[in-house]
C-alpha cells in the first residue's frame, strides 16, 4: 500500500495533535520539577556551581545578598562572586579599586563574604 504525500501529512499531523492533547492534559508526561529555593535565612551552597570565565572591574548598582571568594581552577577565573537581590551572578575581578570598600559594608550589615 502506497500513500500519498496528503496522506502522510494528515498521519503526521494527527499524531502531533494527539501528543500535544497528551502533555496539555498531563496523563502521559511527568510534570517538570522547580527547582527548591531555600529560605533566605538560609546561605547559598555554591560550591561546584560557580565558574566565571568573563570578570568585571564594574560594581553593580543592586544590593548584593551574597559574596564568595572563588579560586582559579581549572578555566576559571579567580574572581570575588556578588549575588544580587534577583539572583544573578556578578564575576568582579579581585582587584577592582572599589571592591575592598563595598565588602567592608556588607560586612557591616551582616554579609560575609565566603571562600570556596
Amino acid at each position: 500500500m502506497h500513500l500519498s504525500t496528503a496522506s502522510h501529512q494528515l498521519i503526521i499531523s494527527s499524531a502531533l495533535l494527539l501528543l500535544l492533547c497528551a502533555s496539555a492534559s498531563g496523563d502521559y508526561f511527568m510534570p517538570v520539577m522547580s527547582p527548591v529555593t531555600p529560605p533566605e535565612s538560609a546561605p547559598m551552597d555554591l560550591r561546584g556551581m560557580v565558574c566565571c570565565k568573563k570578570i568585571t572591574r564594574k560594581e553593580p548598582q543592586i544590593k548584593i545578598n551574597s559574596c564568595f571568594f572563588v579560586q582559579e581552577i581549572s578555566n576559571c577565573l579567580k574572581s570575588v562572586v556578588l549575588i544580587d537581590d534577583l539572583n544573578k551572578m556578578h564575576c568582579i575581578h579581585p582587584k577592582a579599586p572599589w571592591l575592598s570598600a563595598r565588602i567592608k559594608r556588607l560586612e557591616e550589615i551582616g554579609v560575609q563574604c565566603t571562600v570556596y
